[in-house]
């Protein structure tokens, strides 16, 4: 070694020594990867990507927006599971995730195991609607029509939505044909078409609340036992005779597992002061349909696990079509 190269590693040893820091690039120094399990367009994605706007100006780094939709969200939950637990890959995941398709089926990683529980980012609510072409005005009067024609009515819905609605189904004897679809814009393009008859999509989705109210399509019920604010006019699980069943929806922030605690608990922070911004919620949490949730990883994971009796409650009420 030269004389310099042994001045500088006596200094470095030094430094270790005596216990002094040597200066890291702040986290996050670059990017970070958010994937998503939707794709581009829905109620998911808009909140995002809102998301991001104000998590640039925060943090200084941009997420870096991946959709990966497909298998029941599976495909972004593994590709987050399997990526670099370095702090700079993460994704947005929802209850099916973790507490519903590992009860149901054989996923390709373990939701205990491989991901790293961050922030519960927010709740989101979904809406029952009918085509115009559906000769009904009302829940009741959906049931009713339906029994007296058996084979006419098809409908969608997306992950653990279509559980419940399968749950809605046995309790109102409410009978339809399930038609399955990758993503929300699919399903929407079928439903305005009038090729879908009858869809349970998130408020957030472009136009929902407004073809609501105008009349355009018909709001036949929202789950549990509160009106949301956007769609006044449409009745409660409650209202319509259903048992009490606590089947919000949420949207949980996650990273794979073995990454450093340090950069769960910044996004964590970063996340749920965003989230519960007065004016993130009356921008985009709002028309959204969305409630704001946020906490520490410590809170989310306490949430999860009491998140799966739920989660079990809902694959014992309900059967998944194939």
């Amino acid at each position: 070694m030269t004389p310099r190269a042994i001045r500088f590693a006596l200094s470095i040893a030094f430094l270790l020594c005596t216990g002094v820091a040597i200066d890291q690039p702040a986290y996050p120094s670059r990017p970070v990867t958010f994937i998503l399990p939707v794709p581009p367009g829905g109620a998911l994605d808009i909140f995002a990507r809102a998301l991001n706007q104000s998590f640039s100006t925060r943090a200084g780094q941009a997420l870096l927006i991946e959709n990966r939709p497909g298998a029941d969200f599976v495909i972004a939950a593994e590709a987050c599971a399997r990526s670099r637990p370095d702090g700079y890959t993460m994704c947005m995941l929802l209850r099916d995730n973790t507490s519903i398709l590992p009860l149901i089926r054989k996923i390709p990683y373990d939701p205990d195991k491989d991901l790293t529980p961050v922030t519960n980012m927010v709740n989101l609510q979904n809406v029952l609607v009918a085509h115009a072409s559906v000769p009904v005005k009302s829940f009741r009067e959906l049931v009713e029509y339906s029994k007296k024609n058996p084979n006419e009515l098809n409908w969608s819905a997306f992950g653990s939505s279509q559980l419940l609605i399968e749950w809605v189904k046995q309790q109102s004897g409410l009978q339809m044909t399930f038609v399955r679809y990758k993503g929300q814009q699919d399903a929407n393009k079928d439903f305005l078409g009038g090729r879908l008859h009858l869809y349970y999509p998130a408020i957030g989705n472009a136009g929902i609340p407004q073809d609501i109210n105008s009349g355009k399509v018909t709001g036949l019920i929202v789950a549990g036992n509160k009106r949301i604010a956007q769609i006044p006019n449409v009745p409660t699980f409650t209202e319509m005779g259903l048992p009490d069943f606590d089947v919000r929806s949420w949207l949980g922030a996650f990273m794979p597992a073995g990454v450093p605690r340090e950069a769960a608990v910044r996004i964590a922070s970063d996340f749920t002061a965003i989230i519960r911004s007065p004016d993130f919620i009356q921008k985009y949490l709002v028309p959204g349909g969305f409630e704001p949730l946020g906490g520490t990883p410590d809170e989310f994971t306490a949430f999860l696990r009491e998140d799966k009796k739920v989660g079990a409650a809902m694959a014992k009420l309900a059967t998944r079509p194939e």
